[in-house]
């Protein structure tokens, strides 16, 4: 795996070695969100071919390494999102990616409860959110979410 920061955004992203013949994986964890089994991990991230990352990896695997679940969806030509149910709260939250989607950007991750995922699903179902991945106010009282562009 390779990785690259992008010095003006702060935002990593990785690719599959060209060499290798083998698919990879980059970790991403929530940092300050503690995750429990049950809880919904979501990616939003950017690539060549988003719908690729958006299906379990194969029929064994999921997109999410240490999750039972893998849903998500192409947002543009460029973006996509997955989610998936973690099923070992203890292990790395690795994405699976593969040499075609070239550089993965991670455009943000949020992790839900189970009960808040069913209400993010409804919200997304009736066009009030355009993906699973939203935050507070830069100044943290007043004003909309902030929504990756």
């Amino acid at each position: 795996m390779e990785k690259r920061q992008d010095a003006r955004t702060g935002k990593w992203a990785y690719r599959c070695t060209p060499d290798s013949n083998f698919d990879g994986t980059f970790q991403f964890d929530m940092g300050y969100a503690p995750c429990k089994v049950g809880d919904v991990l979501v990616c939003i991230y950017s690539c060549d071919v988003p719908d690729r990352l958006c299906l379990p990896r194969n029929p064994t695997t999921q997109r999410i390494v240490n999750t039972d679940t893998t849903e998500g969806a192409a947002l543009t030509e460029r973006m996509g999102w997955v989610a998936g149910r973690i099923s070992a709260a203890s292990g790395a939250h690795e994405l699976w990616i593969l040499h075609e989607c070239g550089w993965v950007t991670l455009e943000g991750c949020a992790v839900f409860s189970q009960e808040d995922w069913t209400v993010i699903r409804q919200l997304l179902a009736d066009g009030v959110l355009t993906m699973p991945w939203f935050a507070p106010p830069k100044d943290a009282v007043s004003g909309p979410p902030v929504l990756i562009p």
